[in-house]
């Protein structure tokens, strides 16, 4: 059972950050208005770069709004630890989105 008492949300006011405490109405109105307001123009990004005794490389999946999905896997041909292969991954991604004239995207990094 979830304790109401210490549910709580915090939001940007002009007086600074407020907080609604114990009110699941006012929480799930902001939820969803959050929901909606989100942008249904972006570009979704996913990347996985990988490392390893043999190369590195990447892989990057672009979504469309209207589910149009780019597959794009990358070799580089340096060595790279994983961290660097994941942000050479963003950063072509990003190009990528670039070339398809998207400007508006939404990245998930996946940490290994």
């Amino acid at each position: 059972m979830v304790s109401t008492y210490h549910l709580m949300m915090k939001l940007p006011t002009e007086y600074g950050i407020g907080e609604v405490k114990r009110d699941q109405t006012t929480a799930r109105q902001c939820y969803v208005t959050s929901c909606r307001s989100k942008n249904k123009e972006a570009l979704n990004l996913y990347v996985d770069g990988s490392s390893a005794l043999g190369g590195s490389g990447a892989g990057i999946i672009l979504i469309s709004p209207e589910g149009f999905v780019v597959e794009y896997a990358l070799c580089f041909g340096f060595q790279a630890s994983n961290n660097e292969a994941e942000y050479q991954a963003i950063l072509a991604g990003i190009r990528l989105a670039h070339a398809l004239k998207k400007f508006h995207y939404q990245y998930i990094v996946i940490l290994n």
